[in-house]
């Protein structure tokens, strides 16, 4: 079974390890695999620190989250472009495109 949309690197999985507790959990759940979308650029470090402990298990996908488009969304994504050019291998998806209905 693959996750193909979860944030278990955000700061509210801190005190369950950083998500390595939630990460282990899905797993013992055969869940063989989880996709992380970033969300905005302060979520890069944690996302990419939690993916890197279970490298056979999740894959990480970069893209611009609905409620962080604003005046600053073309540096944004000028930035997105460098880390899917520099990093091709480490993002498996473009996506955060989720609707989010509040």
């Amino acid at each position: 079974m693959i996750d193909t949309h979860t944030h278990l690197y955000l700061p509210e999985f801190d005190s369950d390890g950083g998500g390595v507790a939630a990460v282990q959990r899905a797993l013992n759940a055969n869940v063989t695999h989880l996709v992380f979308p970033k969300v905005d650029r302060s979520t890069i470090e944690p996302m990419e620190q939690l993916a890197a402990q279970f490298p056979d298990n999740i894959s990480c996908a970069m893209g611009l989250h609905p409620t962080e488009v604003n005046d600053h969304s073309d540096a944004d994504l000028d930035f997105i472009i460098e880390k899917l050019t520099c990093q091709p291998r480490r993002y498996v998806a473009v996506g955060e495109f989720g609707i989010d209905l509040y």
